[in-house]
């Protein structure tokens, strides 16, 4: 018996008595489809980053190969930290999930640049950014409070390059001659660069994690705060940490989704598509009546 078999027989007998309420062990239990499907996909993706970028000059791999395992390790760290903290984890779930989307649009925007003018202007941004921080901790290492003063020496550099030493390295190292940190596009303009799906993925999720970056108070409602006020509504965090590891599942769909397509493996497309299908509509029988019941409407003012 395949994996994907012994998940089903395990889980199709917990399916009618999961229905009335969503507990942590229901949670959990629908969360082992999205456990087999990520394990699936990451074997496709590794054989399919292998296969576009197996030509490509040592450092334009290791940048991309970079990037690859930030978009992909962000949904086993996902996976990881549901299942230790199903009640609490739907925050630091959808930072994850900000990252997998960052990780993946700028694979994918540096993937489709045969002369690596996008993965140089990336690199100089970074290094520009990495300058400037230096530079702001100067006014910080003599100040008056030792506290202060420690901490902002432990982290200056003296002896940091300069920010034109970085783009001579940067154009070394990549080929291009004059790397433009300026002509790195914002995110937006990045999703929109490689297909729809990822513009999609920016209007109904991306922006919508931010909340939780930022401590959205709009966020009280669907979190264990709330449950204090309101020991009903205890089950509504387990739905939400699971709803974010539903996310981190489908983000990695996407992204090595995307990858075959750039290879034009039309059969492969076609086993990634079924992997997804199959772990989705699995876990989602356990959790379809609390879809319903929690959706924005279904809650009263108080």
């Amino acid at each position: 018996m395949n994996l994907f078999g012994k998940v089903f027989e395990g889980l199709g007998k917990t399916l009618k008595r999961s229905r009335r309420r969503l507990t942590r062990k229901a949670s959990l239990k629908a969360g082992r489809y999205y456990w087999a499907g990520i394990l699936s996909l990451q074997k496709e993706a590794v054989r399919l980053t292998w296969q576009l970028t197996e030509k490509f000059p040592h450092i334009r791999r290791l940048c991309l190969n970079f990037l690859a395992e930030r978009a992909l390790q962000g949904a086993l760290h996902a996976n990881f930290l549901h299942r230790e903290y199903p009640y609490s984890s739907h925050a630091d779930l959808a930072g994850i999930n900000r990252g997998i989307i960052e990780a993946s649009v700028n694979y994918l925007f540096s993937l489709d640049d045969p002369l690596c003018e996008r993965a140089a202007a990336f690199w100089a941004k970074s290094g520009f950014e990495e300058s400037l921080r230096n530079e702001g901790l100067k006014k910080w290492i003599n100040h008056g409070n030792p506290l202060i003063k420690n901490f902002a020496r432990c982290d200056y550099c003296p002896t940091l390059m300069s920010f034109e030493e970085m783009l001579h390295g940067i154009s070394t190292y990549t080929g291009v001659a004059r790397p433009d940190r300026k002509t790195w596009p914002n995110f937006k303009q990045r999703c929109r660069a490689v297909g729809e799906i990822w513009e999609l993925v920016y209007d109904m999720e991306y922006k919508a994690l931010s909340t939780w970056q930022h401590g959205d108070l709009s966020r009280i409602i669907i979190s264990p705060s709330f449950a204090r006020i309101d020991p009903e509504q205890e089950d509504r965090n387990v739905f939400e940490s699971f709803g974010m590891l539903q996310w981190a599942f489908t983000l990695n769909y996407f992204f090595v989704r995307e990858l075959a397509a750039r290879c034009k493996d039309v059969t492969r497309i076609e086993a990634i598509d079924q992997t997804f299908w199959v772990a989705y509509n699995g876990a989602n029988a356990i959790v379809e009546e609390h879809v319903k019941r929690y959706q924005p409407d279904k809650f009263s003012r108080r």
